[in-house]
């Protein structure tokens, strides 16, 4: 017995992308951090902060849901990058045998 599975990386990676940036939206207004939007563009987020105000995302408690994210500052602009290896991706099918076995790729 097998069973297979397709998963849509792409509109997984963008479902992971969306939700960092509500979790990280909803956040920055609960410890009162100046912030002008948080959006989405394709596989990133762009933190845009109001003039001359900073926040330490690598600090909790951003830290948490910012770990599969590279940081990049330009101004008063962060991008925030999916880590290398998890976006780019194509979809993946798994079959699994119904002996308990680990699912492979194929």
């Amino acid at each position: 017995m097998y069973l297979d599975i397709e998963v849509e990386s792409d509109a997984a990676v963008e479902e992971i992308v969306r939700r960092t940036r509500d979790n990280l939206e909803d956040l920055l207004i609960d410890e009162q951090v100046d912030f002008i939007e948080v959006r989405q563009q394709q596989n990133s987020l762009v933190l845009e902060m109001e003039p001359g105000r900073k926040v330490q995302l690598e600090e909790s408690p951003f830290d948490r849901i910012l770990v599969q994210f590279d940081e990049t500052v330009d101004g008063d602009l962060v991008k925030l990058s999916i880590k290398a290896g998890r976006s780019g991706t194509r979809p993946q099918k798994f079959h699994q045998s119904g002996s308990g076995s680990v699912a492979q790729p194929h």
